[in-house]
């Protein structure tokens, strides 16, 4: 005799047809848009998030390939042409379950050192603060909502 599952559960398609179940490993790529609150300049960015599979009742657990809780460096140049080194920590909570993702990253730390012309600039950031909160569903293979 089967056995009723919720859509997800125990290898189950996800609440959409062909959408991952509650317990597979996979990855989304995400892409980004928007504009920076300074000079109100548009960026684009793509990331990409993995999904843990669990069996019922938990699912899945989603996080980005930063969110190591550990320090990582970043070389970049400012728009003003000043190099600076960021060391920043990345945390994450997130969800999948019955096709429904929830991500959310937290910076924990973030160190920015600015070097113009040899005088080091040092800026420290308070606390910590979400940086992103990202939640949608599954409608079809390589589309999601928002």
């Amino acid at each position: 005799m089967g056995q009723i599952t919720h859509p997800g559960a125990y290898q189950a398609p996800g609440a959409e047809i062909g959408a991952p179940p509650d317990d597979a490993n996979f990855k989304i790529n995400l892409n980004e848009q928007g504009r920076y609150n300074e000079r109100n300049r548009p960026f684009t960015y793509t990331e990409t998030l993995i999904v843990t599979g669990h069996s019922d009742p938990m699912g899945g657990s989603v996080c980005g390939i930063y969110d190591t809780d550990q320090p990582q460096q970043f070389r970049m140049i400012t728009d003003t042409g000043i190099p600076n080194i960021q060391t920043v920590v990345f945390s994450c909570t997130g969800t999948y379950k019955s096709g429904n993702l929830t991500y959310t990253q937290t910076v924990v730390s973030n160190v920015v050192t600015l070097n113009d012309k040899g005088s080091e600039i040092i800026c420290t950031m308070r606390g910590p603060h979400v940086n992103k909160k990202v939640s949608g569903s599954y409608t079809a293979q390589g589309k999601g909502d928002r």
